[in-house]
């Protein structure tokens, strides 16, 4: 059952429909501008983050050069006058910081505004001592199909805006790609970004659901790019001209190494169309990277002890000074860790840099090449009858998407799992209302074709097993039955046609419920005969005994009805029923419009032309030799009666009564007429005539006028004995059907 195909109409039903679904999503994918990930991936992707650094198989960090957090805490603001960030602390930062020799000095601030003339000239100072710092700026971006000038906000707007030439450029583009635009700028103050090295956007917008899980690597500013602060410390550290490196919208930014460059070999950033990337967290923040406060530096760097630490903390590290002081510092959510300073973002991507470690995405080719994939599964799943292939095919597909998921994951490559999961969840719901329908229709059908015939039982079974009646024809071993109401059309011409039509469905009602009863269907009602089978449309080992038992009960309970018909002076019913057994073509017949669910073949034929037969012999029930070896003999009461050749065949056929059913220790004037004329029919056919015709006699004196007997003596008599051919089989050929 489980490894049935179904048939081809059904299997295209269902491959037509899954197309269509599948080709719906496949749309989506290719027009959604975000696809193939939505926000249900991100939510999943994040707890597979999580564990992913939970096991220590996350993104490390770059250990030469490294990165280093100084914060600016609580600590110092309780300590520092007024509870400011005073600028000339600052300054004492930068010159300190000058003869610890740091690759470079990002500073997670901007100074937007003037403060005080004697700090900003001396963090100004520093800032050229030191001569390896990042003052970022800070904007407010949206997508857009313009160049746009940003603009500058804060009361550095009074200030002509100033960019490093450094920090500022137009790469090289390949590809189509729509980047965000800096619409409003909070700009450092310029003489500040005069002195700094360099400079870069810290623009970090969360994703819709307030997570941070990328970043914009460009930005364009007007008609020319600007780089993410940690991609511009990184460039600087490199010796690799932001103008130089090329971007390719939706697939990564290249950054090519040269003999001049620190690179041993390209960078390749992934990037989605906007030019963001995935953000690739070490840890939560204080797990990730050294970290020291402004506090603590100032209190140990004086310390000759100390001096050879902070060489180890700080030489040829890039260092991030950020505040990450209570209700001053800029909070955010990340995969890893709620209300953190968002300086993790940029330190985490100087580190991705760094080490070359960065996570890619499927792209929507992927995502639809596994959809395709999986509707095949599914599809092959759903081709077999049993619904069992297809929930395993579902379940294979279910399973391989996480096993798939982790394994590309520690790849550091991003699958869509929700995206994949939803997709096969709707192929999976597709194909089971799909198939429901189908289904459904085909019961629909089958009750159509069979209830009116069939038992229930019967019925349900072939519910519970539509394919065991297959469209079109197929060979069984059954038995058919014949049965016509003798003499019905004197009786239909002397009988009013309303009294008529109602004692024939009397007679059909009280027939087909034999024949329900004793596991037979109803082929069809012709006239006044019935068309019955045995042992379809399910086998059944024991399907002559089936057949003979509903002849005997249908002609017992015919004797009732006679009795009852007289009493109501109508004319009796009796019938002649005939039966054959074999090898038959079943299934259904018919145009592609109207079909009946009947049989066919030379069986078919001989059982008809048997029921016709029972009036030359002047018995009820006859069954041929094929029906007669199945039959359980001990169960029934037979005799031979003839060999015959019907009309149009050459093969002649043993024909037999049955007229009863054996019990114990029974013997009537039947069953030893029976004994008698079966005795003389085994001398007849064995060519010993003489003999034969003393035992037919003795069958005639039990019962005088059976037609039977009657014709064998004749036939007796008229046989030439020297003239038998040497094929004779006894047999006699019948003119009429």
């Amino acid at each position: 059952m489980i490894f049935k195909l179904r048939n081809k109409n059904q299997i295209k039903a269902v491959l037509l429909l899954e197309g269509i679904a599948v080709l719906t999503m496949l749309a989506y994918i290719w027009l959604n501008p975000t696809s193939p990930f939505n926000e249900y991936d991100s939510k999943v992707l994040d707890y597979i983050f999580r564990f992913t650094v939970r096991q220590d198989k996350g993104p490390k960090s770059s250990f030469a050069p490294g990165v280093v957090y100084l914060t600016i805490t609580d600590r110092y603001y309780q300590n520092s006058p007024g509870s400011i960030l005073n600028r000339s602390d600052l300054a004492a930062l930068n010159n300190e910081l000058a003869g610890l020799a740091p690759e470079a000095v990002a500073y997670d601030l901007i100074f937007a505004q003037p403060y005080a003339p004697d700090s900003d000239a001396a963090f100004e100072a520093s800032l050229k001592n030191l001569g390896c710092v990042y003052l970022p700026v800070g904007s407010s971006v949206e997508a857009s199909d313009s160049d746009l000038e940003p603009i500058a906000l804060g009361k550095s707007s009074a200030f002509k805006p100033f960019i490093p030439e450094n920090s500022i450029g137009t790469p090289h583009q390949e590809g189509s790609g729509r980047p965000f635009h800096a619409v409003k700028t909070v700009f450092q103050y310029p003489p500040f970004a005069k002195a700094a090295h360099g400079s870069g956007d810290i623009s970090a917008p969360a994703d819709p659901d307030a997570i941070h899980r990328h970043l914009f690597m460009v930005i364009k500013h007007g008609t020319r790019f600007q780089p993410s602060l940690s991609l511009s410390v990184f460039l600087g550290w490199a010796g690799i001209d932001f103008d130089d490196i090329t971007i390719h919208w939706g697939r990564h930014i290249h950054i090519p190494s040269d003999k001049s460059s620190r690179l041993s070999h390209d960078v390749n950033i992934p990037i989605d169309n906007s030019g963001r990337t995935f953000i690739p967290f070490v840890g939560a923040m204080g797990e990730d990277f050294s970290q020291i406060s402004l506090t603590d530096f100032f209190t140990y760097i004086k310390d000759p002890a100390m001096r050879g630490n902070f060489l180890e903390l700080f030489e040829g590290n890039f260092i991030f000074v950020a505040e990450t002081a209570v209700g001053i510092s800029d909070l955010g959510t990340t995969p890893l860790q709620k209300e953190v300073p968002l300086v993790i973002i940029h330190a985490s991507m100087l580190n991705a840099l760094l080490s070359n470690t960065f996570y890619t995405k499927w792209l929507p080719r992927d995502a639809a090449a596994a959809i395709l994939g999986f509707a095949l599964i599914m599809a092959a799943g759903a081709c077999f009858y049993s619904l069992a292939g297809l929930f395993g095919s579902t379940l294979v597909c279910f399973l391989s998407i996480p096993a798939v998921t982790l394994f590309q994951f520690n790849q550091f490559c991003l699958v869509p799992v929700a995206t994949l999961s939803g997709s096969c969840l709707t192929i999976f719901l597709v194909l089971v209302i799909t198939i429901e329908v189908i289904t459904s229709r085909e019961r629909a059908f089958i009750q159509s074709a069979f209830v009116k015939y069939v038992p229930e039982k019967v019925v349900k079974q072939i519910l519970a097993d539509p394919m065991s009646v297959r469209l079109g024809g197929h060979e069984m071993d059954l038995s058919v039955m014949f049965t016509d109401i003798e003499n019905f059309t004197n009786i239909s011409e002397e009988s009013p046609p309303a009294d008529l039509v109602t004692q024939i469905n009397e007679y059909f009602t009280e027939m087909t419920k034999i024949i329900h009863d004793h596991g037979g269907i109803i082929d069809k009602y012709q006239g006044d005969a019935i068309m019955a089978e045995f042992g379809i449309p399910f086998p059944s080992g024991n399907h002559a005994d089936q057949a003979v038992s509903t002849a005997l009960d249908m002609q017992e309970r015919l004797k009732e009805l006679r009795q009852t018909w007289v009493d109501r002076n109508r004319p009796p019913f009796t019938c002649r029923i005939g039966i054959n057994s074999g090898k038959m073509v079943v299934g259904n017949m018919g145009s592609d419009k109207v079909f009946d669910y009947t049989v066919m073949g030379d069986g078919v034929n001989l059982s008809s032309r048997l029921e016709g037969v029972n009036k030359k012999y002047g018995t009820r029930l006859l069954i041929s030799q094929a029906t007669y070896d199945l039959l359980s003999k001990q169960v029934f009461k037979t005799r031979i009666v003839d060999v015959i050749k019907v009309k149009g065949k050459n093969q002649a056929v043993r024909v037999y009564e049955v007229y009863g059913y054996s019990k114990q220790g029974e013997d009537t004037p039947k069953d030893r007429y029976a004994r008698i004329y079966e005795n003389a029919f085994l001398h007849y056919l064995d060519k010993d005539f003489l003999t034969a015709a003393e035992g037919f006699k003795q069958a005639l004196a039990i019962f005088p006028e059976d037609p039977a007997a009657c014709q064998l003596l004749e036939r007796i008599e008229k046989i030439n004995y020297n003239a038998l051919d040497k094929n004779w089989d006894g047999s006699v050929t019948l003119k009429e059907k």
